[in-house]
């Protein structure tokens, strides 16, 4: 950059999600990093409280990533394979999207820029987004174990 110029920031909308567990601090509260285990009653206690709470994230963050898998388009779709070259560059532009993904504690975050020029259609991350919370919601439920979260 010379002298007395600066680089253009550009400032974009965007769709963002936060999805979290509900309980997880009550369901760890009282309990240790790494409790002394004497006996097969408490190690199966401890395993029990690691399956409660470290299962739930780790299955959490698994079924994020399968959602991601199930909403991405199949490049192989007879819809697909029926259409000329021309007209799969232009079906291939309309079906990208960047959804992004972040995991902390015991939730996560799904984000998706409105204003990147390189997506045609920034509607396909808005669907993959409230797609991904409504599923969530319905699946904590079915579960029983209840996420919260907010768009």
């Amino acid at each position: 950059m010379a002298n007395g110029e600066s680089e253009g920031r550009k400032v974009f909308n965007y769709c963002v999600s936060f999805i979290d567990l509900l309980g997880q601090r009550n369901a760890a509260k009282g309990k240790g990093l790494l409790p002394c285990i004497s006996s097969e009653a408490e190690d199966k206690a401890f395993r029990k409280i690691l399956l409660d709470n470290i299962g739930g994230i780790l299955e959490l963050q698994r079924d994020v990533e399968e959602m991601g898998s199930v909403l991405s388009p199949d490049p192989n779709s007879p819809l697909r394979e029926s259409l000329s070259d021309e007209e799969r560059i232009a079906w291939d532009d309309l079906q990208r999207k960047s959804v992004n993904t972040q995991y902390w504690s015991d939730g996560f975050v799904k984000y998706a820029c409105l204003g990147n020029p390189e997506i045609k259609c920034p509607v396909n991350g808005v669907f993959e987004i409230f797609c991904t919370a409504g599923y969530f919601c319905l699946l904590g439920l079915v579960r029983h174990r209840p996420v919260r979260g907010g768009n």
